[in-house]
Protein backbone atom coordinates (compact mmCIF):
# COMPACT_ATOMS: atom_id res chain seq x y z
CA UNK A 1 0.00 0.00 0.00
CA UNK A 2 1.66 3.65 -1.20
CA UNK A 3 1.19 6.42 1.51
CA UNK A 4 1.29 10.18 1.07
CA UNK A 5 2.64 12.86 3.22
CA UNK A 6 0.28 15.44 3.02
CA UNK A 7 -0.84 19.27 4.88
CA UNK A 8 -3.73 20.83 4.60
CA UNK A 9 -4.65 24.65 6.00
CA UNK A 10 -7.13 22.80 8.47
CA UNK A 11 -4.50 20.45 10.05
CA UNK A 12 -1.00 19.33 10.17
CA UNK A 13 1.03 16.86 8.32
CA UNK A 14 -0.60 13.48 8.19
CA UNK A 15 -0.37 10.11 6.44
CA UNK A 16 -3.17 9.23 4.17
CA UNK A 17 -3.87 6.85 1.29
CA UNK A 18 -5.10 8.14 -1.16
CA UNK A 19 -8.85 6.75 -2.71
CA UNK A 20 -10.49 6.71 -6.06
CA UNK A 21 -14.37 7.50 -5.53
CA UNK A 22 -16.63 4.76 -6.22
CA UNK A 23 -18.52 5.83 -9.35
CA UNK A 24 -20.86 8.10 -9.24
CA UNK A 25 -24.39 7.41 -9.90
CA UNK A 26 -25.83 8.78 -13.74
CA UNK A 27 -26.76 12.63 -13.50
CA UNK A 28 -23.91 12.87 -11.16
CA UNK A 29 -21.16 15.22 -12.39
CA UNK A 30 -17.65 12.70 -12.51
CA UNK A 31 -14.53 13.63 -10.79
CA UNK A 32 -10.91 12.10 -11.55
CA UNK A 33 -10.05 11.13 -7.92
CA UNK A 34 -11.17 12.61 -4.62
CA UNK A 35 -8.70 12.99 -1.74
CA UNK A 36 -9.22 12.75 2.20
CA UNK A 37 -7.06 15.41 2.41
CA UNK A 38 -9.49 17.76 0.72
CA UNK A 39 -12.25 17.48 3.30
CA UNK A 40 -10.84 20.44 5.41
CA UNK A 41 -14.39 20.20 7.60
CA UNK A 42 -13.72 16.75 8.90
CA UNK A 43 -10.58 16.44 11.43
CA UNK A 44 -9.55 13.15 11.77
CA UNK A 45 -8.78 12.38 15.44
CA UNK A 46 -6.09 9.26 15.48
CA UNK A 47 -2.32 9.39 15.57
CA UNK A 48 -0.19 10.33 12.56
CA UNK A 49 0.69 6.45 11.91
CA UNK A 50 -0.67 4.81 8.90
CA UNK A 51 -3.25 2.57 10.79
CA UNK A 52 -6.74 0.93 11.08
CA UNK A 53 -8.13 3.86 11.93
CA UNK A 54 -6.47 5.80 9.14
CA UNK A 55 -8.06 3.50 6.50
CA UNK A 56 -11.74 3.85 8.38
CA UNK A 57 -11.03 7.91 8.50
CA UNK A 58 -10.22 8.39 4.44
CA UNK A 59 -13.28 5.80 3.52
CA UNK A 60 -15.92 7.83 5.91
CA UNK A 61 -14.85 11.02 4.46
CA UNK A 62 -15.15 9.59 0.90
CA UNK A 63 -18.33 7.80 1.51
CA UNK A 64 -19.76 11.20 3.06
CA UNK A 65 -18.96 13.08 0.12
CA UNK A 66 -20.72 10.60 -2.08
CA UNK A 67 -23.84 10.57 -0.34
CA UNK A 68 -24.36 13.76 -0.45
CA UNK A 69 -23.54 14.13 -3.94
CA UNK A 70 -25.91 11.10 -5.28
CA UNK A 71 -28.05 13.26 -2.60
CA UNK A 72 -28.71 15.93 -4.97
CA UNK A 73 -26.34 18.79 -2.78
CA UNK A 74 -25.51 21.73 -4.89
CA UNK A 75 -22.41 22.25 -3.69
CA UNK A 76 -20.79 18.92 -3.89
CA UNK A 77 -21.70 18.99 -7.81
CA UNK A 78 -19.93 22.20 -8.28
CA UNK A 79 -16.97 21.26 -6.81
CA UNK A 80 -16.79 17.88 -8.74
CA UNK A 81 -16.83 20.32 -11.94
CA UNK A 82 -14.00 22.39 -11.12
CA UNK A 83 -12.28 19.07 -10.08
CA UNK A 84 -11.91 18.43 -13.09
CA UNK A 85 -9.38 21.04 -14.08
CA UNK A 86 -6.60 21.69 -11.62
CA UNK A 87 -7.21 25.30 -9.81
CA UNK A 88 -5.67 27.46 -7.65
CA UNK A 89 -6.97 28.44 -4.34
CA UNK A 90 -7.54 31.61 -3.28
CA UNK A 91 -7.06 31.86 0.47
CA UNK A 92 -9.10 34.51 1.69
CA UNK A 93 -6.61 34.45 5.20
CA UNK A 94 -2.95 33.60 3.01
CA UNK A 95 -3.42 34.94 -0.21
CA UNK A 96 -2.70 32.77 -3.49
CA UNK A 97 -1.87 29.39 -2.87
CA UNK A 98 0.33 26.92 -4.69
CA UNK A 99 -1.45 25.03 -7.58
CA UNK A 100 -0.77 21.71 -5.56
CA UNK A 101 -2.94 22.62 -2.98
CA UNK A 102 -6.19 21.05 -2.41
CA UNK A 103 -9.05 23.02 -3.40
CA UNK A 104 -11.62 23.81 -0.79
CA UNK A 105 -15.57 24.17 -2.09
CA UNK A 106 -16.04 28.08 0.03
CA UNK A 107 -12.98 29.40 -1.62
CA UNK A 108 -13.82 31.64 -4.59
CA UNK A 109 -12.50 30.57 -8.27
CA UNK A 110 -9.42 32.53 -8.28
CA UNK A 111 -8.54 35.07 -11.35
CA UNK A 112 -7.88 34.06 -14.75
CA UNK A 113 -4.73 33.58 -15.72
CA UNK A 114 -2.26 36.31 -17.87
CA UNK A 115 -3.28 36.16 -21.46
CA UNK A 116 -7.25 36.30 -20.97
CA UNK A 117 -9.62 38.78 -22.52
CA UNK A 118 -10.35 42.47 -22.16
CA UNK A 119 -13.53 41.66 -20.49
CA UNK A 120 -11.59 39.72 -17.85
CA UNK A 121 -8.95 42.48 -16.70
CA UNK A 122 -8.18 43.34 -14.53
CA UNK A 123 -7.86 40.13 -13.24
CA UNK A 124 -7.03 41.17 -9.47
CA UNK A 125 -11.01 42.09 -9.52
CA UNK A 126 -12.60 38.88 -9.31
CA UNK A 127 -15.85 39.23 -10.44
CA UNK A 128 -18.36 37.83 -12.30
CA UNK A 129 -15.84 34.71 -11.21
CA UNK A 130 -17.31 35.77 -7.30
CA UNK A 131 -20.40 35.31 -8.85
CA UNK A 132 -20.10 31.43 -7.99
CA UNK A 133 -18.75 29.35 -5.23
CA UNK A 134 -18.09 31.90 -2.85
CA UNK A 135 -19.70 33.33 0.93
CA UNK A 136 -21.13 36.33 -1.23
CA UNK A 137 -22.56 33.96 -3.93
CA UNK A 138 -24.19 32.37 -1.01
CA UNK A 139 -25.77 34.74 0.79
CA UNK A 140 -27.06 36.21 -2.34
CA UNK A 141 -28.84 33.24 -3.47
CA UNK A 142 -30.56 32.99 0.04
CA UNK A 143 -31.82 36.52 -0.30
CA UNK A 144 -33.03 36.06 -3.63
CA UNK A 145 -34.94 33.20 -2.19
CA UNK A 146 -36.35 34.88 0.52
CA UNK A 147 -37.13 37.66 -0.65
CA UNK A 148 -36.49 37.82 -4.31
CA UNK A 149 -33.89 40.95 -4.15
CA UNK A 150 -30.63 40.00 -5.68
CA UNK A 151 -27.54 41.91 -4.20
CA UNK A 152 -25.45 41.66 -7.27
CA UNK A 153 -25.88 44.34 -9.61
CA UNK A 154 -26.90 43.73 -13.43
CA UNK A 155 -24.25 42.30 -15.52
CA UNK A 156 -24.14 45.37 -17.60
CA UNK A 157 -23.26 47.57 -14.34
CA UNK A 158 -20.92 44.52 -13.40
CA UNK A 159 -19.03 44.60 -16.96
CA UNK A 160 -19.17 48.68 -16.88
CA UNK A 161 -17.75 48.61 -13.27
CA UNK A 162 -14.64 46.31 -14.53
CA UNK A 163 -14.20 48.13 -17.52
CA UNK A 164 -13.99 51.47 -15.65
CA UNK A 165 -11.09 50.04 -13.41
CA UNK A 166 -8.33 50.80 -16.48
CA UNK A 167 -10.32 53.97 -17.27
CA UNK A 168 -8.90 57.25 -16.68
CA UNK A 169 -9.66 61.28 -17.11
CA UNK A 170 -8.03 62.06 -20.72
CA UNK A 171 -9.03 65.55 -20.76
CA UNK A 172 -7.35 66.37 -17.17
CA UNK A 173 -4.47 63.43 -18.44
CA UNK A 174 -3.27 65.85 -21.80
CA UNK A 175 -3.42 69.23 -19.80
CA UNK A 176 -1.01 67.31 -17.25
CA UNK A 177 1.32 65.78 -19.78
CA UNK A 178 1.79 68.73 -21.40
CA UNK A 179 2.04 71.38 -18.84
CA UNK A 180 2.79 69.63 -15.13
CA UNK A 181 4.90 67.31 -16.75
CA UNK A 182 6.03 69.34 -19.93
CA UNK A 183 8.00 72.42 -20.55
CA UNK A 184 5.68 74.52 -19.23
CA UNK A 185 6.26 72.89 -15.17
CA UNK A 186 4.33 72.82 -12.49
CA UNK A 187 4.68 76.11 -10.90
CA UNK A 188 3.78 78.11 -13.88
CA UNK A 189 1.02 75.14 -15.01
CA UNK A 190 -0.62 75.66 -11.48
CA UNK A 191 -0.08 79.64 -11.69
CA UNK A 192 -2.41 79.47 -15.43
CA UNK A 193 -5.15 77.08 -13.56
CA UNK A 194 -5.47 79.35 -10.49
CA UNK A 195 -5.96 82.80 -12.86
CA UNK A 196 -8.21 80.71 -15.56
CA UNK A 197 -10.30 79.82 -12.14
CA UNK A 198 -10.35 83.23 -10.44
CA UNK A 199 -10.80 85.52 -13.53
CA UNK A 200 -11.74 83.33 -16.48
CA UNK A 201 -10.36 81.88 -19.56
CA UNK A 202 -10.23 85.24 -21.19
CA UNK A 203 -7.57 86.45 -18.58
CA UNK A 204 -5.42 84.18 -19.94
CA UNK A 205 -4.60 84.87 -23.32
CA UNK A 206 -1.72 82.17 -23.67
CA UNK A 207 -3.55 79.31 -22.34
CA UNK A 208 -2.78 76.23 -23.52
CA UNK A 209 -5.78 74.15 -25.72
CA UNK A 210 -5.82 71.80 -23.58
CA UNK A 211 -6.51 73.90 -20.56
CA UNK A 212 -9.39 75.69 -22.25
CA UNK A 213 -10.54 71.99 -22.74
CA UNK A 214 -9.84 71.32 -18.57
CA UNK A 215 -11.78 74.24 -17.88
CA UNK A 216 -14.56 74.16 -20.00
CA UNK A 217 -15.20 70.61 -19.16
CA UNK A 218 -14.87 71.55 -15.06
CA UNK A 219 -17.57 74.12 -15.77
CA UNK A 220 -19.92 72.33 -17.79
CA UNK A 221 -23.27 71.93 -15.28
CA UNK A 222 -24.65 68.06 -16.48
CA UNK A 223 -28.29 67.97 -17.27
CA UNK A 224 -28.46 65.24 -14.33
CA UNK A 225 -27.65 67.98 -11.47
CA UNK A 226 -30.45 69.11 -8.90
CA UNK A 227 -29.19 72.12 -7.34
CA UNK A 228 -31.55 71.73 -4.84
CA UNK A 229 -31.24 67.87 -3.87
CA UNK A 230 -27.09 68.58 -3.95
CA UNK A 231 -27.72 71.26 -1.19
CA UNK A 232 -29.70 69.01 0.94
CA UNK A 233 -26.82 66.67 0.67
CA UNK A 234 -24.01 69.30 1.62
CA UNK A 235 -26.64 69.31 4.75
CA UNK A 236 -26.07 65.85 5.50
CA UNK A 237 -22.20 65.79 5.62
CA UNK A 238 -22.68 69.53 7.89
CA UNK A 239 -24.35 66.92 10.38
CA UNK A 240 -21.74 64.28 10.23
CA UNK A 241 -19.16 66.57 10.14
CA UNK A 242 -16.09 65.06 11.83
CA UNK A 243 -17.54 61.64 12.29
CA UNK A 244 -17.91 61.61 8.55
CA UNK A 245 -14.15 61.52 7.96
CA UNK A 246 -13.73 59.23 10.26
CA UNK A 247 -16.33 56.47 9.32
CA UNK A 248 -15.35 57.19 5.64
CA UNK A 249 -11.57 56.56 6.56
CA UNK A 250 -12.42 53.50 8.34
CA UNK A 251 -13.92 52.20 5.48
CA UNK A 252 -10.94 52.99 2.98
CA UNK A 253 -8.93 50.96 5.38
CA UNK A 254 -10.81 48.25 4.44
CA UNK A 255 -10.38 48.37 1.54
CA UNK A 256 -6.46 47.79 1.43
CA UNK A 257 -6.84 44.38 1.32
CA UNK A 258 -6.22 44.84 -2.64
CA UNK A 259 -3.32 46.30 -4.19
CA UNK A 260 -5.42 48.37 -7.15
CA UNK A 261 -6.63 50.34 -4.57
CA UNK A 262 -3.84 50.58 -1.83
CA UNK A 263 -0.37 50.63 -4.14
CA UNK A 264 -0.68 53.88 -5.65
CA UNK A 265 -1.58 55.43 -2.14
CA UNK A 266 1.45 53.77 -0.96
CA UNK A 267 3.82 54.91 -3.55
CA UNK A 268 2.78 58.37 -3.62
CA UNK A 269 3.21 58.53 0.53
CA UNK A 270 0.15 60.22 0.80
CA UNK A 271 -1.24 58.07 3.96
CA UNK A 272 1.67 55.86 4.94
CA UNK A 273 4.58 55.81 7.30
CA UNK A 274 5.38 59.11 9.14
CA UNK A 275 3.10 61.34 6.42
CA UNK A 276 0.25 58.98 7.44
CA UNK A 277 -2.10 61.97 8.43
CA UNK A 278 -0.78 63.90 5.45
CA UNK A 279 -3.44 63.40 2.64
CA UNK A 280 -6.16 62.49 5.28
CA UNK A 281 -5.08 66.29 6.33
CA UNK A 282 -5.43 67.41 2.55
CA UNK A 283 -9.40 65.64 2.38
CA UNK A 284 -10.30 67.08 5.02
CA UNK A 285 -9.71 69.86 4.07
CA UNK A 286 -11.73 69.55 0.65
CA UNK A 287 -14.56 67.88 3.02
CA UNK A 288 -15.08 71.40 4.67
CA UNK A 289 -15.04 73.15 1.95
CA UNK A 290 -17.63 71.16 -0.34
CA UNK A 291 -19.45 71.35 2.29
CA UNK A 292 -19.86 74.77 2.74
CA UNK A 293 -23.41 76.02 2.12
CA UNK A 294 -23.35 76.59 -2.17
CA UNK A 295 -20.28 76.54 -2.26
CA UNK A 296 -19.73 73.78 -5.08
CA UNK A 297 -21.69 76.29 -7.63
CA UNK A 298 -20.19 79.84 -6.73
CA UNK A 299 -17.86 80.22 -9.27
CA UNK A 300 -14.79 81.24 -7.79
CA UNK A 301 -15.16 79.51 -4.38
CA UNK A 302 -12.46 77.24 -2.51
CA UNK A 303 -14.40 74.14 -3.14
CA UNK A 304 -14.46 74.41 -7.11
CA UNK A 305 -10.50 75.64 -6.62
CA UNK A 306 -9.19 72.71 -4.18
CA UNK A 307 -11.59 70.13 -6.64
CA UNK A 308 -9.85 71.14 -9.58
CA UNK A 309 -6.34 70.90 -8.07
CA UNK A 310 -7.16 67.87 -6.41
CA UNK A 311 -8.67 66.47 -10.34
CA UNK A 312 -5.00 67.25 -11.61
CA UNK A 313 -3.15 65.78 -8.52
CA UNK A 314 -5.05 62.38 -9.00
CA UNK A 315 -3.74 62.39 -13.01
CA UNK A 316 -0.20 63.39 -12.25
CA UNK A 317 -0.04 60.49 -9.67
CA UNK A 318 -1.77 58.35 -11.97
CA UNK A 319 0.72 58.78 -14.86
CA UNK A 320 3.81 58.41 -12.38
CA UNK A 321 2.18 55.33 -10.97
CA UNK A 322 1.37 53.18 -13.50
CA UNK A 323 5.16 53.89 -15.17
CA UNK A 324 6.59 52.23 -11.48
CA UNK A 325 7.61 48.80 -12.20
CA UNK A 326 5.52 47.86 -8.76
CA UNK A 327 2.46 48.56 -11.18
CA UNK A 328 1.03 45.78 -13.01
CA UNK A 329 -1.39 47.16 -15.62
CA UNK A 330 -2.96 43.86 -17.13
CA UNK A 331 -3.79 42.82 -13.32
CA UNK A 332 -4.62 45.88 -11.49
CA UNK A 333 -5.73 47.82 -14.12
CA UNK A 334 -5.00 52.05 -14.06
CA UNK A 335 -4.44 54.13 -10.83
CA UNK A 336 -7.40 55.91 -9.31
CA UNK A 337 -9.37 54.66 -12.16
CA UNK A 338 -12.82 55.95 -12.49
CA UNK A 339 -14.24 52.94 -10.74
CA UNK A 340 -11.54 53.06 -8.01
CA UNK A 341 -13.06 57.07 -7.43
CA UNK A 342 -16.68 55.64 -7.09
CA UNK A 343 -15.91 53.39 -4.57
CA UNK A 344 -14.80 56.61 -2.26
CA UNK A 345 -18.07 58.52 -3.59
CA UNK A 346 -20.19 55.86 -2.43
CA UNK A 347 -17.72 55.58 0.92
CA UNK A 348 -18.63 59.38 1.74
CA UNK A 349 -22.80 58.55 1.07
CA UNK A 350 -24.65 55.07 1.59
CA UNK A 351 -22.55 53.93 3.71
CA UNK A 352 -21.75 56.56 6.56
CA UNK A 353 -25.29 56.79 6.26
CA UNK A 354 -25.92 53.28 7.35
CA UNK A 355 -23.33 53.18 9.26
CA UNK A 356 -23.62 55.84 11.89
CA UNK A 357 -26.90 55.41 12.54
CA UNK A 358 -25.64 53.72 15.33
CA UNK A 359 -24.18 56.42 16.64
CA UNK A 360 -27.31 58.37 16.74
CA UNK A 361 -27.71 60.02 13.60
CA UNK A 362 -30.59 59.35 11.84
CA UNK A 363 -30.40 59.81 8.13
CA UNK A 364 -33.88 59.85 6.41
CA UNK A 365 -34.31 57.75 3.10
CA UNK A 366 -34.61 61.19 1.01
CA UNK A 367 -31.54 62.58 2.93
CA UNK A 368 -29.39 59.35 2.10
CA UNK A 369 -30.47 59.97 -1.45
CA UNK A 370 -29.72 63.65 -1.40
CA UNK A 371 -26.44 63.15 -0.11
CA UNK A 372 -25.80 60.31 -2.62
CA UNK A 373 -26.52 62.87 -5.87
CA UNK A 374 -24.32 65.64 -3.89
CA UNK A 375 -21.48 63.05 -4.46
CA UNK A 376 -22.09 62.50 -7.70
CA UNK A 377 -21.65 66.48 -8.39
CA UNK A 378 -18.55 66.71 -6.11
CA UNK A 379 -17.06 63.38 -8.15
CA UNK A 380 -17.67 65.68 -11.76
CA UNK A 381 -15.64 68.53 -10.76
CA UNK A 382 -12.57 65.96 -9.18
CA UNK A 383 -13.10 64.60 -12.54
CA UNK A 384 -15.45 61.28 -11.79
CA UNK A 385 -16.89 59.52 -15.33
CA UNK A 386 -18.97 57.12 -14.15
CA UNK A 387 -22.72 58.36 -16.11
CA UNK A 388 -23.03 54.92 -17.90
CA UNK A 389 -23.26 52.87 -13.92
CA UNK A 390 -23.32 55.74 -11.61
CA UNK A 391 -25.85 54.62 -8.99
CA UNK A 392 -28.97 56.23 -9.53
CA UNK A 393 -30.76 54.50 -6.17
CA UNK A 394 -29.56 53.64 -2.57
CA UNK A 395 -29.64 49.91 -3.19
CA UNK A 396 -28.12 50.08 -6.74
CA UNK A 397 -24.68 51.68 -4.72
CA UNK A 398 -24.85 48.84 -1.93
CA UNK A 399 -24.58 46.21 -4.71
CA UNK A 400 -21.67 47.94 -5.96
CA UNK A 401 -20.29 47.95 -2.53
CA UNK A 402 -21.75 44.04 -1.97
CA UNK A 403 -19.76 43.50 -5.51
CA UNK A 404 -16.80 45.17 -4.84
CA UNK A 405 -16.25 43.42 -1.42
CA UNK A 406 -17.08 39.76 -2.87
CA UNK A 407 -14.42 40.65 -5.51
CA UNK A 408 -11.28 41.21 -3.21
CA UNK A 409 -8.23 39.22 -4.29
CA UNK A 410 -6.28 39.81 -0.97
CA UNK A 411 -3.36 40.65 -2.32
CA UNK A 412 -1.88 43.85 -0.88
CA UNK A 413 0.45 41.87 2.00
CA UNK A 414 2.23 44.62 3.36
CA UNK A 415 1.30 47.50 1.65
CA UNK A 416 -2.11 47.23 2.64
CA UNK A 417 -0.76 46.88 6.22
CA UNK A 418 1.93 49.54 6.58
CA UNK A 419 -1.02 51.79 5.54
CA UNK A 420 -3.37 50.70 7.73
CA UNK A 421 -1.47 50.41 10.86
CA UNK A 422 0.45 53.72 10.41
CA UNK A 423 -3.11 55.44 10.23
CA UNK A 424 -4.81 55.74 13.67
CA UNK A 425 -0.86 55.58 15.84
CA UNK A 426 -0.83 58.97 13.81
CA UNK A 427 -3.52 60.36 15.64
CA UNK A 428 -1.49 59.53 19.32
CA UNK A 429 0.22 62.38 21.17
CA UNK A 430 3.46 63.44 20.19
CA UNK A 431 6.25 64.51 22.11
CA UNK A 432 5.69 68.17 22.29
CA UNK A 433 2.19 67.59 23.00
CA UNK A 434 1.81 68.89 27.05
CA UNK A 435 -1.69 69.71 29.28
CA UNK A 436 -4.44 70.22 27.25
CA UNK A 437 -2.72 69.44 23.60
CA UNK A 438 -1.87 66.19 25.40
CA UNK A 439 -5.40 65.05 26.58
CA UNK A 440 -7.33 66.23 23.19
CA UNK A 441 -4.57 63.94 21.20
CA UNK A 442 -5.36 61.04 23.33
CA UNK A 443 -9.06 61.59 23.00
CA UNK A 444 -8.72 62.05 18.97
CA UNK A 445 -6.46 58.71 18.95
CA UNK A 446 -9.09 56.65 20.83
CA UNK A 447 -12.07 57.42 18.95
CA UNK A 448 -9.95 56.85 15.46
CA UNK A 449 -9.37 53.59 17.05
CA UNK A 450 -12.97 53.23 18.53
CA UNK A 451 -14.27 53.97 14.43
CA UNK A 452 -11.97 51.71 13.21
CA UNK A 453 -12.83 48.91 15.36
CA UNK A 454 -16.59 49.56 14.39
CA UNK A 455 -16.33 50.03 10.93
CA UNK A 456 -13.90 47.98 9.35
CA UNK A 457 -14.51 44.30 8.68
CA UNK A 458 -13.68 42.07 11.79
CA UNK A 459 -12.16 39.86 9.51
CA UNK A 460 -10.38 42.27 7.95
CA UNK A 461 -9.30 44.21 10.92
CA UNK A 462 -8.01 41.38 12.90
CA UNK A 463 -5.04 40.90 10.03
CA UNK A 464 -3.32 44.40 11.38
CA UNK A 465 -1.89 45.20 14.88
CA UNK A 466 -4.14 48.27 15.54
CA UNK A 467 -4.39 49.90 18.92
CA UNK A 468 -7.57 48.59 20.96
CA UNK A 469 -10.95 49.93 20.18
CA UNK A 470 -12.43 49.57 23.11
CA UNK A 471 -12.20 52.53 25.11
CA UNK A 472 -13.36 54.57 21.87
CA UNK A 473 -16.04 52.56 21.30
CA UNK A 474 -17.35 53.18 24.53
CA UNK A 475 -17.27 57.00 23.85
CA UNK A 476 -18.53 56.92 20.99
CA UNK A 477 -21.50 54.51 22.16
CA UNK A 478 -22.16 56.67 25.01
CA UNK A 479 -22.82 60.00 23.70
CA UNK A 480 -25.39 58.43 20.39
CA UNK A 481 -28.16 59.27 22.79
CA UNK A 482 -27.53 62.76 23.22
CA UNK A 483 -26.87 62.90 19.20
CA UNK A 484 -30.06 60.71 18.83
CA UNK A 485 -32.12 62.80 20.54
CA UNK A 486 -30.80 66.18 18.25
CA UNK A 487 -31.02 64.24 15.43
CA UNK A 488 -34.60 63.93 16.59
CA UNK A 489 -35.36 67.59 17.77
CA UNK A 490 -34.09 68.86 14.38
CA UNK A 491 -37.08 67.71 12.92
CA UNK A 492 -39.36 69.38 15.28
CA UNK A 493 -38.13 72.25 16.71
CA UNK A 494 -37.55 75.12 13.86
CA UNK A 495 -34.19 76.10 14.14
CA UNK A 496 -32.33 73.41 15.55
CA UNK A 497 -31.61 72.07 12.41
CA UNK A 498 -29.39 74.91 11.56
CA UNK A 499 -27.66 75.28 14.46
CA UNK A 500 -26.86 71.54 14.71
CA UNK A 501 -25.46 72.14 11.44
CA UNK A 502 -23.44 75.18 12.52
CA UNK A 503 -22.43 73.32 15.31
CA UNK A 504 -20.81 70.24 13.52
CA UNK A 505 -19.27 72.52 10.87
CA UNK A 506 -17.71 74.67 13.53
CA UNK A 507 -16.08 72.05 15.56
CA UNK A 508 -14.67 70.23 12.66
CA UNK A 509 -12.68 73.36 11.66
CA UNK A 510 -11.63 73.63 14.84
CA UNK A 511 -10.13 70.28 14.92
CA UNK A 512 -8.63 70.57 11.37
CA UNK A 513 -6.76 73.62 12.42
CA UNK A 514 -5.33 72.10 15.65
CA UNK A 515 -4.62 69.19 14.23
CA UNK A 516 -3.21 70.67 10.76
CA UNK A 517 -1.15 73.02 13.17
CA UNK A 518 -1.88 75.89 10.93
CA UNK A 519 -0.11 74.41 8.09
CA UNK A 520 -2.05 74.74 4.48
CA UNK A 521 -3.24 71.92 2.06
CA UNK A 522 -0.93 71.93 -1.01
CA UNK A 523 -2.76 69.42 -2.97
CA UNK A 524 0.59 69.29 -5.05
CA UNK A 525 0.66 67.84 -8.63
CA UNK A 526 4.30 67.19 -8.56
CA UNK A 527 5.54 65.52 -5.46
CA UNK A 528 8.00 62.36 -7.04
CA UNK A 529 6.98 59.26 -5.77
CA UNK A 530 8.54 57.97 -2.45
CA UNK A 531 9.93 55.20 -3.72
Amino acid sequence: MTLTSTSSRCGPRRWVRPVTAPAPRRGVLRTKSVRPENVCGLRRRHGSSPSTATKKWAWSSVSSLRERSTSGSGFIRSTAKRATEPRRCADPVRNWRPASRPFHWWCAPPAPPAGVSDTDRPTAFRFPAARAGTSHARLRNAVVRLVGLDLFPSDDVGAAFKAGLSAGDPIAERFVAETYHGELGARRARELVERALREGLDSVPDAPESLRALIEDFERLPDWVDPDLVEEGAAVWRRWAYALGAVGNAGTMDTYTESWLALPLSLSGGYAGDRALHRYMETTRWWLEVSQPGAVFHPGSAARAISLHVRIMHVSVRARVKQHPEWDGERLGLPISQSAMLLTLLGGSVAPALGLTALGFLTSPREVRAVLHFNRYCGHLVGVRCDGYFPETVMDAWRILFMADSARSYDSAAIGSELVESFVPAFAPKPGHRGLDRLRAGYHYRLQAGYSGLFMLPWNRRRYDLPSPGLGMALLLARAPFVAGVEVARRIVPGVDERWQRFGLSRWQRWYRWQSGGRTAEFAAATPLRR
